[in-house]
């Protein structure tokens, strides 16, 4: 939830995060100003703007890329107060929190934020194993990256990080591979053997 401020062409002030005592302001990307305290930035977190681009008393206001409501999710977890009920939190929202966790080091949101991505596997495969592998959470990414093989080419192509669409389509073309493979296989064996899926003695239904 947002306040007007005294001058709208400033944008919004968040009513969560507007203390008074407030040393350093930051704004998301869609106007809204933060107004938090740099010694619990300094004490939780490790990425943020070095104090000399947001040097307390300054009046400056630092620009941030993330949009409001991701900030309001991530500023939340610098402050000693009940953590947001990420079960709540659609995964493309949780997505976007957990990549600016990651991106400014904020330490009491990293698990459970690896956590929560991990837990949306099914929902959305591509979007956990992007997250995955680009942060190196190797096991995560090991269960995600089976689940996108079935996907519409055009649809990774989309979401893909650019950076690791070479890497995808190569392990794309292997499992392909032991599609081709499995499918000659499987023709045969369900002709002469019980299926070990079905245990059907005359045909193979997989």
């Amino acid at each position: 939830m947002t306040v007007p401020p005294q001058n709208p062409d400033q944008g919004t002030v968040s009513s969560r995060f507007s203390f008074p005592d407030a040393d350093v302001a930051f704004r998301s990307s869609d106007k809204v100003t933060f107004r938090v305290h740099l010694k619990n930035l300094e004490t939780h977190s490790d990425g943020f703007p070095p104090s000399t681009l947001c040097a307390p008393g300054s009046g400056e206001v630092v620009d941030l890329s993330e949009p409001a409501a991701t900030l309001d999710l991530l500023f939340q977890y610098i402050y000693p107060q009940r953590q947001p009920d990420l079960s709540e939190i659609e995964l493309s929202q949780l997505a976007q929190l957990a990549e600016a966790v990651e991106k400014y080091q904020v330490y009491s949101a990293l698990e459970i934020c690896k956590i929560f991505m991990g837990n949306g596997l099914q929902e959305n495969p591509l979007t956990v194993l992007n997250y995955a592998v680009r942060h190196g959470y190797l096991d995560i990414a090991d269960e995600a990256a089976p689940l996108t093989v079935s996907l519409p080419l055009e649809e990774v192509g989309t979401h893909m990080y650019q950076t690791y669409m070479g890497n995808w389509l190569k392990y794309y073309g292997e499992w392909q591979k032991i599609l081709e493979v499995a499918c000659a296989e499987g023709w045969r064996i369900g002709q002469n053997s019980p299926c070990r899926i079905s245990n059907s003695p005359s045909q193979c239904p997989h």
